[in-house]
């Protein structure tokens, strides 16, 4: 873990919020970088419950069980988060709540909650918990540990969770063995598991984004380690075009896929890109978008597309 440079380890944060707004964007407003004051601050990810969507958090599952209030944010670190580390993310939640506050006074409404952080940690943050005498939590697995009620602050130590389905889309935010693991329980699950749903595009979107021939050790372990998923992927893509034809089952294929990318990678699709999926049909150039998808800036890809919708 400590070899991995800056470059590899923001791929792998990476991971982590995209799984998160793919889990997320199911119960309401999920945001990455989102920033919280003038000298940028940013949250990795913010997620804001849609009260009419709140039956969505049961069906989620533990990550469902996390949102305890209208507000939650989440710090990812792929190594154990020092006393600074902890303390930048709670100025973030700090700043977040004088926000929100700022917000309620000029609408001339109530105090709004003070937001939830969690803060996941692939590795035990021992300075951290001893420092700020976090305690196991009593209403979630061993692995949680929280600070004072008032703060509202909890660590997840991934490596600790128990190796449960409940808890696998937490692994796989992890690294090292706990990942491998998680993505091995990954690819046992059954194809229409929801799991796989919202885990797959981000995982994927990761594989494609490390080097073909990297150099690093986490980097060479997971493009190892998700091969077998890619071949699933690649085998039901295949199979859907042998029942309804290999042109037009890859094509439908690839339609599918290409929003889930970009929602892993940015966000909800524009209707524009989604018009623009919908109205193509040539194979080959929807072959060229999963590429953009994968490795192109939202910018880059909206230029791309915008102009084929129309043809």
């Amino acid at each position: 873990m400590g070899s991995s440079t800056p470059l590899v380890q923001k791929r792998f944060d990476q991971l982590a919020k995209r799984i998160l707004r793919a889990v997320y964007a199911r119960a309401g407003l999920v945001e990455s970088q989102r920033e919280v004051a003038a000298e940028a601050h940013a949250i990795d990810t913010w997620f804001k419950l849609d009260p009419a969507l709140s039956a969505e958090l049961a069906r989620i599952g533990l990550l469902g069980r996390m949102i305890d209030g209208p507000s939650t944010l989440f710090e990812a670190f792929h190594d154990a988060p020092s006393v600074d580390d902890y303390r930048d993310c709670v100025r973030k939640q700090l700043l977040a709540d004088h926000a929100d506050v700022l917000e309620a006074r000029r609408q001339k409404g109530p105090r709004p909650p003070f937001p939830r952080l969690w803060i996941l940690a692939a590795g035990r943050p021992d300075a951290v918990i001893r420092g700020y005498a976090l305690a196991p939590s009593p209403t979630y697995p061993s692995a949680f540990v929280e600070g004072r009620a008032a703060e509202h602050v909890g660590v997840v130590v991934l490596r600790e969770l128990p190796r449960t389905r409940e808890t696998l889309l937490l692994r796989l935010m992890g690294a090292s063995e706990v990942l491998r693991e998680a993505i091995v329980e990954l690819g046992r699950l059954p194809i229409d598991a929801w799991e796989r749903d919202v885990a797959m595009p981000p995982l994927l979107a990761l594989r494609i984004e490390i080097p073909q021939d990297p150099t690093d050790a986490d980097e060479r372990e997971y493009l190892m380690s998700t091969m077998e998923l890619y071949e699933q992927w690649a085998l039901q893509i295949e199979r859907k075009g042998v029942e309804q034809g290999v042109k037009k089952g890859l094509e439908q294929g690839v339609k599918k896929m290409l929003p889930r990318l970009y929602q892993a990678r940015f966000g909800a699709p524009p209707s524009a890109i989604l018009a623009a999926i919908d109205a193509m049909h040539d194979a080959d150039t929807l072959d060229q978008w999963a590429d953009l998808f994968t490795a192109k800036s939202a910018e880059e890809i909206a230029a791309a597309l915008t102009p084929a919708a129309s043809r």
